[in-house]
């Protein structure tokens, strides 16, 4: 007989839940999703990281390009007004120009000049510390006059100072000079060490009437020189250049445009006039002149009324504009040491100094910005092709210069270096293993010239060899900066240390060699190196 009640029971036990997990199983399975979360956040973390990375170099690279569009358009407009053809015209270039017979109408009338033998055995002819006064004869009385010069100085704490004087052509003795005066020159409020120099002065107020013009450098602190045959023709132009003309207003009455380029504060300043672009497109342009004429076209609040550039007020442009390109390191509190802001102005019509033209953030995190100048008598880029194992001597080739200060002369092309840090991503830094002194190093020999670091992971080891190029390079990649002072290291030695040069390793780029505690931060940046031309370039030639 069937049982029926048996088969329900059946069914209920057929119907029972299988048995769990074990234990195993369950951690088998955590460590598995334990293991794919791990990979997971890593390959994520890695992505944001490389996403980050590439967005930094994004930006680097947008700021270069814009620097470069800015300084190619600002190079491109820039302008120099040649003076009037003088009446009469005096040049000075080299020590054989000279004259020491008191007769002659150009001539030396005190000081005697020195010498000092180069590193590469050249006799170096030059004026050193005292004064030196130069007599100059004009075959008329003079009615207005421009001079332009050049002095040399070999350390921060020379000082240099320009006189003019000018005789009294009715006194018994034409070459008595009446009372010297200063000529106002861009000189020892600049943090100079090399040649400095003034651009073109009006010294019309000085000499008019005479028709002997002298001119006294005055060289005090030991180190100032005149007339030193290695820096002759640095910027491009002679020593000196003296016009001189009959008529006492053949001057132009307006401020000359300038091509300047010099240190102050360890870092570079460049200042160009350039033509404005659009003068005559844009109304702000052309309702220049009409109004009240308290502003400047510099977007900045000139009168205070709380707005920039109001066409109502500004003054006549004239056509021409002032650019100053200048880096300003950060304030300390910042934290941000070795960085700071690379700053423009744009400044029309001209007339103020460098200083009352205010200047714009153009890019932030830069930690150099330098420029150098091809001029006439350039032959390399290298600031010291003296290291060149195949240096000629006999024929040794000239650099570019970083100074360049004139208002008749321009370089033919310039050549900028600009040292960004990423805005974000992963920086290249390291610290300082120990603590380094301004005198670092001291000998030649290889083991004494090793910067310690904690590591030198990312920082650039380019070697350069006869077997790759023949021509020497400095790389420009090869700059280490700590603090304010930028250093060349000529290779990564070791995983902690770079290997210093003696001569030309410490204080580079116009820094000054400092002593630097133990995990000081060392930086490296991302460097770009580009040239521009200039359209407009004018050598000087004997």
């Amino acid at each position: 007989m069937f049982n029926r009640k048996s088969q329900i029971e059946n069914r209920k036990s057929a119907r029972q839940p299988r048995a769990a997990f074990t234990l195993v199983e369950i951690l088998v399975a955590v460590g598995v999703l334990s293991i794919l979360g791990v990979a997971l956040v890593g390959l994520m973390m890695a992505g944001v990281g490389a996403w980050r990375d590439g967005e930094a170099a994004r930006q680097v690279q947008e700021k270069i390009l814009a620097l470069k569009r800015q300084i190619a358009d600002d190079f491109a407009a820039a302008i120099l007004d040649p003076p009037p053809t003088p009446d009469f015209h005096y040049v000075l270039d080299t020590l054989a120009d000279l004259p020491t017979d008191p007769t002659d109408p150009y001539c030396i009338t005190s000081s005697t000049p020195a010498h000092v033998t180069s590193p590469q055995g050249t006799d170096l002819w030059y004026f050193g510390s005292g004064q030196i006064d130069l007599k100059i004869r004009v075959p008329f009385a003079v009615g207005a006059a421009l001079l332009s010069a050049r002095l040399d100085v070999l350390d921060k704490s020379s000082d240099v100072r320009l006189q003019v004087a000018r005789n009294d052509p009715t006194a018994a003795d034409p070459t008595l000079p009446v009372a010297w005066q200063d000529v106002e020159w861009l000189n020892q409020n600049h943090d100079h060490d090399g040649a400095i120099g003034g651009a073109e002065t009006d010294i019309s107020t000085l000499v008019v009437g005479g028709d002997t013009i002298f001119i006294r450098a005055v060289l005090a602190g030991g180190n100032a020189q005149f007339l030193r045959a290695d820096t002759l023709r640095a910027e491009g132009r002679p020593v000196l250049i003296l016009d001189c003309y009959r008529d006492p207003n053949a001057l132009p009455q307006r401020a000359r445009p300038v091509f300047k380029a010099y240190f102050e504060n360890g870092a570079q300043v460049l200042v160009i006039t350039r033509t404005i672009p659009g003068e005559t497109e844009k109304a702000i342009y052309r309702d220049a002149g009409t109004g009240p004429c308290t502003e400047y076209l510099n977007n900045y609040d000139d009168n205070g009324d709380g707005y920039a550039d109001e066409p109502a007020n500004l003054k006549p442009l004239g056509g021409r504009a002032s650019v100053v390109y200048r880096f300003e390191p950060y304030p300390p509190e910042m934290g941000k040491p070795g960085l700071g802001v690379l700053k423009r102005g744009f400044e029309a019509p001209l007339g103020r100094t460098i200083d009352q033209i205010p200047t714009l953030e153009l890019i932030p995190n830069v930690a150099y910005f330098g420029v150098s100048f091809w001029g006439g008598g350039t032959t390399v880029w290298e600031p010291n092709p003296e290291l060149d194992p195949n240096y000629n001597q006999a024929n040794p080739p000239h650099p570019a210069c970083q100074r360049w200060l004139s208002s008749r002369y321009m370089p033919e092309q310039v050549q900028v270096t600009l040292v960004l840090e990423p805005d974000g991503g992963r920086r290249t830094t390291t610290a300082l293993a120990a603590p380094v002194a301004s005198a670092f190093p001291q000998t030649d020999n290889e083991a004494d010239r090793m910067l310690l670091v904690d590591n030198t992971r990312g920082f650039y080891n380019v070697a350069r060899t006869s077997d790759t190029t023949q021509t020497f390079l400095r790389d420009p990649r090869h700059y280490i900066k700590i603090g304010s002072e930028w250093i060349f290291y000529e290779r990564v030695a070791s995983p902690a240390a770079f290997l210093i040069p003696k001569t030309t390793g410490r204080g580079q780029r116009g820094t000054t060699p400092r002593d630097w505690p133990q995990q000081a931060e060392v930086l490296r940046g991302i460097t770009s190196v580009f040239t521009v031309p200039i359209p407009a370039f004018r050598n000087w030639q004997r």
